[in-house]
């Protein structure tokens, strides 16, 4: 009995012992720890901080440029431990087949199109590679969040970077106060103080080639910059919660939509722009003096006026198969909104975008290369188009009007100004205009204008019918010769009918008013018989087309209102502008021959015979000149006729080539008084 007690006083005194123990190794630790993290917040930083705001609470509200990502670690293929890491997107673009033919292209080439992508695609790789000790760059500095803001950046080039830490990351940043000499190897860092806001501090580091950056730490954000005032803006921000930074702005909160995805799935950064400082850097101002022989090129300046965009806003997203773009912009005052002054588009009635767009794709044959729909000021508009066109012409539209009331002394028309009255009276401004390839050879020297039609809802339809009634009366006027007119009934639907029209490069005029309330009117008769046999159901319409329901879902989801909407086809299209290169590869280079030939007349005159520089030269001497000059312009034409005509379309056509990277796209465009909006949602060839 006696030994069973000492043997259980010896096993209570190791317990004894190993309580003692547990209770010194606490007390130890209670004491230690604190200490320890007293030493560590006041070394290096509170372990218990809570992390930094939003990127966006930390932007001030005037930088010109600000671009935020998400995740972006998952943009980059890390797969391969030999490879450089690099973005998976551009690895998918620079495989396909459209974007190595692009990138072959002279036009590219001269532009340094490749080369710039592939430096990218390397910078980019050697970037998240770089042998940086501990701290892996994709992890612990980019991953997470990251952020460009700039001031100026187009001209100056003053940028800032944010960056989301991870904790070895803070530790690498206090780290440089005890090694930074070791570190930066030549460089010099200095704390720099804010003298307005003592309070405020960052640090410089001055680099051997005379460039210096600055920098500071908020909790997990770290700011780059090489503009010491634009990072101080951004801490001065962040000292003030955020209440005037860029995120909490009107433009910013209300307009930038929410992500289609989350951000490891797919590609996207929402940011802000000044769009005035890109427009003026780039010199992007079109000349709405400038008149060129082009009616499109003369009309578009006058539809927007882009010097009046201001900040703009908005989200970029992509993967694959996908590229979608919403911007948002303020405009200058109220003065964007004249609608006599913008072309009748400013400020005209909005529509939902899925159901109106869907709706003329309902109505489209397949085949279609472009479809736009419109809400316009429609005597505004069509005035505009008349400003774009050369006086001449005008003058010639004038006096065939003339002529065509001459035939229906009812018809009180008498010049361009005069019909769009009717017009207007006639048809409502919402309508829809078509294009698909041209099937009939271009007369010479004619603008290669595609098949065009356009739809319109009937306003008045005894004005529709007196105009057309006046038209068809006066066909001598307009050169129609009556024995080609035709007409064609389809029952309930309507008559549709065909003035041919020479000269021009369609087949003539095409109309039918369906159901007495919808007007399609095209240049060529087969286009109206294809709208009608779509509207009928008894044809194929664009809309069934694949991928064209989920290019409508996106303005669906997010509800999208505008005044103007496209949806193309990109192989359609490109052969609609492969003629029109020729045509315009002809205008840009033709020769100026009174010019050029009284400037070579002078030289073979100082060169053979000085003494009739001056003088007028024999009469036979004269003609002897004449004959070499004759012959020397026919030489310069057949030249540019040979080389220089079709070097320039080639030109044109290379400059166009990053269609092929595209299957089909939409578009839409909100131009309000005070605000605008655009949607771009395009479909790539990659698979």
């Amino acid at each position: 009995m006696a030994r069973r007690r000492r043997r259980s006083r010896r096993r209570g005194g190791h317990r004894k012992n190993k309580s003692n123990l547990v209770r010194n190794l606490a007390l130890a630790l209670g004491i230690t720890l604190p200490i320890l993290w007293v030493v560590f917040s006041k070394t290096m930083f509170d372990p218990f901080e809570a992390p930094a705001p939003s990127f966006r609470l930390a932007v001030p509200r005037d930088v010109d440029l600000f671009a935020h990502r998400l995740a972006l670690s998952s943009d980059l293929d890390l797969s391969s431990k030999e490879a450089l890491p690099s973005p998976v997107i551009i690895q998918r673009w620079m495989r396909t087949l459209p974007w190595r033919d692009f990138a072959a292209t002279d036009w590219a080439r001269q532009r340094g199109v490749p080369a710039t992508v592939e430096e990218l695609y390397g910078s980019l790789g050697e970037t998240v590679a770089m042998d940086t000790g501990p701290i892996d760059i994709v992890t612990d500095l980019l991953g997470k969040e990251c952020a460009v803001i700039g001031r100026d950046p187009w001209t100056a080039g003053r940028f800032a970077f944010l960056f989301r830490l991870s904790t070895k990351a803070k530790v690498a940043v206090e780290l440089l106060d005890f090694m930074g000499e070791g570190v930066l190897q030549g460089a010099t860092r200095s704390e720099m103080v804010d003298e307005l806001q003592p309070g405020h501090r960052w640090w410089r580091i001055d680099l051997q080639d005379g460039s210096s950056w600055h920098y500071f730490r908020h909790s997990d954000l770290l700011v780059v910059g090489n503009d010491g005032e634009l990072v101080l803006d951004v801490q001065k921000t962040l000292a003030k919660n955020g209440e005037l930074s860029l995120g909490l702005s009107r433009l910013y909160r209300d307009n930038v939509p929410e992500p289609m995805a989350a951000p490891d799935e797919r590609f996207g950064t929402d940011f802000a722009l000044d769009l005035q400082h890109l427009i003026h850097a780039y010199d992007l101002l079109p000349d709405e003096h400038r008149r060129d022989e082009d009616a499109i090129s003369n009309v578009l300046p006058s539809l927007v006026d882009v010097e009046r965009l201001r900040d703009a806003v908005g989200r970029l997203e992509f993967d694959k198969r996908r590229l979608d773009l919403d911007l948002f912009a303020d405009v200058e005052g109220g003065a964007l909104g004249a609608t006599d002054a913008r072309g009748g588009v400013i400020g005209s009635e909005t529509f939902k975008v899925h159901e109106r767009l869907g709706s003329a794709l309902s109505l489209m044959p397949r085949g279609t290369a472009a479809v736009q729909v419109m809400n316009v000021d429609l005597s505004a508009f069509l005035k505009s188009v008349v400003e774009g066109l050369d006086p001449e012409l005008v003058q010639l539209i004038n006096d065939s009007i003339r002529g065509v009331a001459n035939w229906t002394p009812t018809f009180n028309v008498h010049n361009v100004s005069q019909l769009i009255a009717e017009l207007d009276r006639a048809l409502t401004g919402h309508f829809t205009v078509a294009m698909r390839t041209l099937d009939h050879d271009i007369p010479a020297g004619a603008q290669p204008v595609p098949t065009l039609a356009l739809i319109a809802p009937i306003r008045d339809l005894r004005a529709w019918e007196a105009i057309a009634q006046a038209v068809i009366n006066g066909n001598q006027v307009l050169g129609i010769d009556s024995e080609e007119m035709w007409q064609q009934s389809f029952g309930g639907l309507g008559t549709h009918k065909f003035l041919p029209l020479p000269i021009t490069s369609s087949e003539g005029v095409s109309w039918i008013v369906l159901e007495g309330e919808t007007l399609v009117l095209s240049t060529d008769p087969d286009f109206t018989n294809d709208i009608i046999e779509a509207y009928s159901g008894r044809g194929q319409a664009v809309r069934g087309e694949p991928g064209v329901d989920r290019l409508l879902e996106a303005y669906q989801r997010q509800m999208v209102r505008a005044n103007v909407a496209a949806w193309i086809d990109a192989r359609s299209l490109m052969r609609i502008i492969e003629p029109y290169a020729e045509w315009r590869a002809e205008l840009d280079t033709a020769i100026d021959f009174a010019v050029v030939r009284a400037q070579e007349r002078r030289k073979i005159l100082r060169a053979e015979y000085p003494g009739y520089v001056e003088l007028p030269p024999p009469e036979q001497l004269e003609q002897a000149i004449s004959e070499r000059l004759d012959t020397l312009m026919d030489a310069m034409e057949a030249e540019r006729l040979a080389s220089t005509v079709p070097a320039a379309a080639q030109t044109f056509l290379e400059s166009w080539g990053w269609m092929g990277l595209i299957k089909q796209g939409s578009f839409s465009l909100r131009l309000g008084e005070h605000t605008a909006s655009a949607s771009v949602h395009l479909e790539t060839v990659i698979d």
